[in-house]
Formats: C-alpha cells, sequence, structure tokens
C-alpha cells in the first residue's frame, strides 16, 4: 500500500497513523492475552479478589490490574503463584506462562520451575520453595515472601 501523499502530507500520514492504529486495537481485543487468560481461569474458578489474595498472597492491586487487563508483563513469580493457587493444569500453566512476554534469558529458570510444579505435589509457595531449596540449595527461592 503507497501512502497517497497529495495536498498535506502530514495530515495524509497522521490519517493513515490513526487507522493502523485503530486496526491494532480491534486486532489485539481478540487476541489472547495474560490478563484475559488469567482473568477466564480465575473466574472458572469464582475467584473474587479475597480468595485471590488469600490463594496467591498476591495483593488485591494485582487482582484489579488484571481484571482491567493493565498487567501486560508480570513478574514469574506472580505468574508461578497465580498457576499454583488455581492449581492449573500442565497446558494451562504453560499458556499463561507464554503469555508474559518472558524471554529465552529467563528460559532456564522457567523450565526448572515448571519440572517441580509438574514433578511434585506443590500446594502452597511455601511447599515450592522447599522443594526448590532442596534442589537448588545456593539459589534464592523463588518465592520472597511465602507465608512461612
Amino acid at each position: 500500500m503507497q501512502l497517497n501523499i497529495r495536498k498535506n502530507p502530514a495530515e495524509e500520514a497522521e490519517r493513515e497513523r490513526l487507522r493502523i492504529e485503530s486496526e491494532f486495537k480491534s486486532h489485539i481485543k481478540i487476541m489472547p492475552t495474560f490478563c484475559k487468560t488469567a482473568k477466564a481461569f480465575m473466574a472458572r474458578a469464582g475467584w473474587n479478589y479475597m480468595l485471590f489474595e488469600n490463594k496467591t498472597g498476591i495483593d488485591r492491586k494485582t487482582y484489579y490490574q488484571i481484571q482491567r487487563e493493565e498487567l501486560e508483563y508480570p513478574e514469574f513469580e506472580t505468574v508461578l503463584k497465580i498457576c499454583v493457587g488455581l492449581r492449573l493444569n500442565k497446558e494451562e500453566r504453560n499458556e499463561l506462562l507464554r503469555l508474559t512476554g518472558n524471554d529465552k534469558r529467563t528460559a532456564r529458570k522457567h523450565f526448572i520451575h515448571l519440572y517441580i510444579l509438574d514433578e511434585y505435589d506443590i500446594k502452597t509457595p511455601s511447599d515450592f520453595n522447599d522443594v526448590y531449596l532442596r534442589l537448588y540449595p545456593r539459589e534464592p527461592p523463588p518465592f520472597k515472601n511465602d507465608g512461612r
């Protein structure tokens, strides 16, 4: 497509930018995102903000950021807490993690965390830290505040 630059090039370029932005907004509404997916999992479990805080140890502010679809790049610890709290299966966890925007730099850590979730009976962040520290005693545990 060529820009139709006739009388006012700046005006034509601005119109084209607005059209592109409008199409992008329409496109993004149908794309799965971390927040949309997390919201769907929380709705399925019947979670409100009190259950969210109780099951994950994550504050109410984060709950509302997810509900308003404002949490674009959540911390990995946040995603893990949601996965553990919701007791998501392997496919659901992988889908949620894929949508977080994390990259290859964190791949080793993510692989280890997913392995622990898959292979051990993890019910709480404290359970996760116990297993992690047994396997990797020289590394800090992933959950900073695990309720101990």
